[in-house]
């Protein structure tokens, strides 16, 4: 994104940004930009942000987190304490989830939802985080209605306590067309999922009015760990256990090695021989 669709993008939320004074950090990151700026650059930035209030809404901007980079660390309270994020997820692969609000129809199912599903994560050797943008006692008193809700005992993974906004903001989980009573905008839903070495690995954005698939995060889960460990990829559809394709970059004369199961080239009208599937390797 270069300087001038960043200073337009100020620009057209000043709007918002006036009418609700989400945004205060005392000093603004210029070192963190992936970019040199110039003085004019700096300039403008340094007008709008002390005009407007921009400060996290700007830092967010240059921080999005891209497939394939290291997830930034955070220090956040939750219901389970304190949690420096890179800490707690130790070696485990991680998923870290956002919800609108607390005592809200659709999260409420949600988070009943995963907590059914807390075994299944397991298996994958995958953390649960969520975050929802009210305060730690609400989060508490809001999982007595999801265990009711949802008929379970066991729910075991923190809620974060996001009231201000920062780490949605931050981490791109806002839904600009949804908002509160107050007309401050709501957290979409959010997942997000890292490896073991903290780095994103899959990403899918919600808008609030909708609520997640599961059988479909279970799914990606497995396809991103299965494709991380193999020289495969997963066809449209694909469930866990079903034949899979082999990466385009094997060589055939290393097919018997990586694939000892047995590989079937399809033949095309173009006469390309890149559709080769195998079965399920770890299987």
């Amino acid at each position: 994104m270069g300087p001038t669709s960043v200073f337009t993008f100020v620009v057209s939320v000043t709007t918002i940004t006036t009418q609700h004074s989400l945004f205060s950090v005392p000093d603004f990151p210029f070192h963190s930009f992936p970019f040199h700026t110039s003085t004019l650059f700096r300039s403008l930035i340094l007008i709008a942000v002390s005009n407007f209030n921009l400060r996290l809404t700007i830092s967010y901007l240059f921080k999005m987190v891209n497939l394939g980079d290291v997830f930034p660390d955070f220090e956040a309270e939750t219901t389970q304490g304190q949690v420096q994020f890179h800490e707690w997820l130790g070696d485990s692969w991680g998923l870290l989830f956002s919800h609108p609000a607390d005592f809200t129809p659709v999260c409420t199912t949600e988070l009943g939802r995963f907590a059914q599903l807390q075994d299944k994560f397991e298996e994958r050797n995958v953390k649960l985080i969520a975050l929802s943008c009210d305060g730690v006692e609400s989060h508490l008193k809001w999982i007595e209605d999801i265990r009711a809700h949802s008929k379970v005992d066991k729910f075991t993974f923190p809620i974060i306590a996001d009231e201000k906004r920062e780490l949605a903001i931050q981490f791109g989980m806002i839904d600009p067309d949804e908002k509160d009573a107050t007309g401050m905008p709501l957290t979409c839903r959010a997942v997000f999922l890292l490896g073991p070495d903290k780095r994103l690995k899959l990403s899918l954005l919600y808008p609030a009015t909708t609520g997640r698939n599961f059988d479909e995060i279970l799914r990606v889960i497995d396809s991103v760990q299965l494709t991380a460990k193999y020289k495969v990829a997963t066809p449209a559809d694909w469930k866990h256990g079903t034949y899979c394709m082999v990466l385009p970059t094997v060589k055939d004369e290393d097919l018997a090695e990586l694939f000892p199961a047995g590989v079937e080239q399809q033949t095309l009208p173009s006469g390309k021989g890149y559709l080769r599937t195998t079965p399920c390797p770890d299987q």
